[in-house]
């Protein structure tokens, strides 16, 4: 049974979390866990990318890999719909126009886009779309400093969508449920639907204001038949829980990354996070992530 060692990197705020897992079909097992926290001499917009140099010799040289989560402050989502008759180039040519509209100084050579199908409206010949767009001079940053480092990019994602992973990874009922993912973080609010498994809508909320939150999350639950709510994020603690748990859902649960994931005793600094493993998410899910 073959096996690959993989590495995962988040960015929330000024934290950037880092794991290293060897996978396999018949289980996963944690290598290394750790947090880099961003200092006053971190003046570079590619500072989260230390842990990779600072740990570098934890990957084998065969596995020189990693994969990235990029926090939603540091790209630009976007849900809207689209004509279902338009050929790619077309579809491309909309979602230019549509970032046109909400993007100061916009210009497509600037940016590197990406488009996911949410929802099909065959009544009215319409898409739903979700793009993420990143600026080109920040993914080239990020390559040009992972090679410097001898190392690999393998997959660049927001933090939100990488959180994915862990959920089904972790908790594989809800590859046949309706469930909600919430990202928590200390300046904006993430909500993802998914249907069996698939991502069917998104929003965000762009402020950390715990009542319009609330109202926020009763409209985005409206009309679906939820099963599970699963909070991650660095503002997904105990008292956000119980608040959602009274206020929202019974069904509501912290996103434990590392549920069906083993550890040895030789990752000695596990249980230093062991009340904030929930911070992990997005780094678990986009190591897990396969080309």
């Amino acid at each position: 049974m073959t096996s690959r060692i993989v590495a995962g990197l988040s960015i929330e705020g000024d934290s950037a979390e880092f794991v290293i897992l060897n996978s396999s079909e018949l289980k996963t097992e944690l290598f290394f866990i750790e947090e880099y926290k961003r200092t006053e001499y971190d003046k570079s917009d590619t500072w989260f990318l230390k842990p990779l140099t600072i740990h570098s010799s934890k990957l084998p040289e065969k596995s020189k890999t990693v994969s990235i989560a990029l926090s939603r402050t540091m790209l630009f989502t976007h849900v809207f719909p689209i004509d279902s008759t338009l050929h790619r180039d077309q579809q491309n040519e909309h979602l230019n126009w549509e970032l046109s509209q909400l993007l100061p100084n916009y210009h497509s050579r600037d940016y590197i886009s990406d488009m996911h199908l949410l929802k099909v409206h065959q009544d009215k010949n319409t898409h739903d779309i979700l793009s993420v767009s990143v600026k080109r001079s920040l993914v080239y940053a990020i390559h040009d400093y992972i090679h410097a480092a001898g190392l690999n990019l393998n997959i660049l994602d927001a933090t939100q969508f990488a959180a994915e992973g862990a959920l089904l990874h972790n908790y594989p009922e809800t590859k046949t449920q309706e469930s909600i993912l919430v990202g928590f973080s200390p300046a904006h609010v993430e909500f993802s639907h998914y249907s069996n498994g698939h991502l069917t809508d998104y929003n965000f909320w762009q402020e950390a204001n715990i009542e319009m939150i609330l109202q926020f999350l009763q409209i985005f639950v409206s009309g679906k038949n939820i099963e599970n709510i699963f909070i991650h994020g660095p503002n997904a603690d105990l008292e956000t829980l119980k608040t959602l748990r009274t206020e929202i859902s019974p069904n509501v649960q912290i996103l434990n990354p590392f549920k069906s994931i083993t550890h040895s005793l030789s990752v000695k600094n596990f249980d230093r996070f062991a009340n904030s493993l929930q911070r992990f998410a997005p780094a678990v899910g986009i190591a897990l992530r396969k080309p």
